[in-house]
């Protein structure tokens, strides 16, 4: 519900997909909020996994 959220999940979705990290403000907001938050957008579920872990593993130099 904040400005500019819907330009990051258009951005997610399309041309920054390997390049974003789900992050949270903790300990400033609670993390189960963050999260309950980041499960409401409306994002397709290779965009939210991308988010959440598969980057992450590829920026570390993990497989998956």
């Amino acid at each position: 519900g904040l400005p500019g959220t819907d330009d990051y999940v258009r951005a997610a979705t399309t041309f920054l997909a390997d390049q974003m990290l789900f992050g949270t403000a903790y300990p400033f907001c609670p993390l189960a909020e963050y999260v309950r938050r980041f499960m409401a957008l409306d994002l397709k579920t290779e965009a939210m996994q991308n988010m959440l872990w598969r980057n992450a593993y590829r920026l570390l130099g993990m497989s998956a």
